[in-house]
């Protein structure tokens, strides 16, 4: 009998490791049954895409993965992946990918609670704690960290970075955390749900694939193209550096094996790398791309699509100003963010300029970046630390960029 995995083409590095159960399904009488074996928080994630999504639904299987598919090291311990199966009533059936939220009101609840132990209160204790007022600000800061995200992902689609379309939403849940003092307390889990995408994620690709040439190029040139994109949005994480070709990005479109485009399934981690220069951050790409610059033929047409890409994303810039301040508007957060371990270092909101001169937010910081590296720069920028890099004119370039 062939399994759920195969009979909806899940990707070869997913099979076998997700845990499906039924969620629900309308009986003869067109009432909504869950499963009876559903989860709070389960009924509450189906509940909220019944209210997104606007096609009829007949029925839902949802399946949580076993484990972590990423090579990347993980930075939250707490990183809840399901997999939404949606039955239409026409038998088509749509397969969603929902991720729990890195950094969730209970992450915030739970914070400081080892090192409370160690208090004469014992287990839970904290000094500093009140229950009603910091419930209401690991709330607050959940909330702060999803907009964040989300106005992230909204950022990188305007720059032109190829990404899914994203839905972000919030369920009631009950608190079953560390702080024991308010076990059983409801509160807010925030959630981001997109399309699964059928393709090959950048860090399941196989030796096999790479050692068709044609295959090799297809995908050094695709992967240069997504990483002009994830330079300029700073797209990192402080445990791994840049992030790219780690499993964010998928190559998709297949004609006989080959991919056509390559599309970033996840972008976290967008804005965390605002100040570093493209000279600091030419070796993390390097490093990580190496897989597929193996040789001469790759490098070129890595670099070379990358410097075509980046001289539209400048050009973009230069001539958007009026779309510019307008990004620059939606990052201006009054409230500003929460001063959690991944966004603790120079957090800086709010416009204009500090008395030194440095922008006060991380868009700003962006597109100084763009503004202060002109294309004609990069290339003795790459060969200095890529010397067997040949440069190509940036008009030539360009076509190639255009072209894949």
């Amino acid at each position: 009998m062939e399994s759920e995995d195969k009979r909806i083409h899940l990707a070869s590095e997913h099979q076998f490791k997700v845990a499906w159960e039924r969620g629900g399904s309308f009986d003869d009488k067109g009432v909504w049954r869950f499963n009876r074996k559903a989860e709070e928080h389960v009924k509450g994630i189906i509940g909220k895409i019944f209210e997104m999504d606007a096609k009829k639904i007949v029925w839902v299987n949802t399946g949580c993965f076993i484990e972590s598919n990423s090579t990347r090291k993980q930075t939250f311990s707490r990183r809840e992946v399901r997999l939404i199966e949606l039955g239409r009533t026409d038998g088509s059936i749509d397969l969603q990918v929902v991720r729990r939220q890195q950094m969730d009101t209970a992450d915030y609840i739970d914070e400081g609670v080892d090192d409370d132990r160690a208090g004469k209160g014992g287990k839970g204790y904290a000094r500093n704690w009140s229950d009603q007022r910091s419930l209401i600000d690991a709330d607050e800061k959940a909330e702060q960290y999803s907009n964040f995200q989300r106005l992230g992902r909204e950022q990188a689609e305007r720059f032109g970075m190829h990404t899914l379309p994203f839905r972000s939403f919030d369920i009631v849940e009950t608190y079953k955390g560390l702080r024991k003092s308010v076990e059983g307390t409801s509160i807010r889990a925030f959630y981001v749900v997109r399309p699964y995408l059928h393709g090959d994620a950048t860090d399941k690709v196989t030796v096999e694939q790479l050692r068709d040439q044609s295959v090799a190029l297809a995908m050094a040139a695709l992967l240069g193209h997504a990483a002009a994109y994830n330079t300029v949005i700073g797209r990192a994480d402080p445990a791994n550096g840049m992030m790219i070709a780690d499993g964010d990005e998928a190559f998709c479109d297949f004609v006989e094996g080959i991919p056509r485009e390559i599309v970033v399934m996840d972008p976290t981690g967008c804005f965390e790398d605002y100040r570093s220069s493209f000279s600091e951050m030419i070796p993390w790409l390097k490093k990580k791309a190496s897989r597929f610059t193996s040789n001469n033929h790759t490098t070129d047409i890595f670099w070379n699509c990358f410097m075509g890409s980046y001289s539209r994303i400048h050009d973009k810039v230069l001539a958007d100003e009026r779309g510019a301040n307008k990004l620059r508007e939606l990052f201006n957060a009054p409230s500003g963010l929460p001063n959690d371990q991944l966004y603790r270092r120079s957090l800086h909101y709010g416009s204009g300029l500090h008395d030194d001169g440095t922008p006060r937010n991380r868009n700003d910081w962006v597109l100084r970046r763009v503004k202060s590296t002109p294309p004609q720069e990069l290339p003795v920028i790459i060969k200095k630390n890529v010397p067997e890099f040949n440069y190509v004119p940036l008009d030539q370039t360009l076509k190639t960029a255009n072209g894949m």
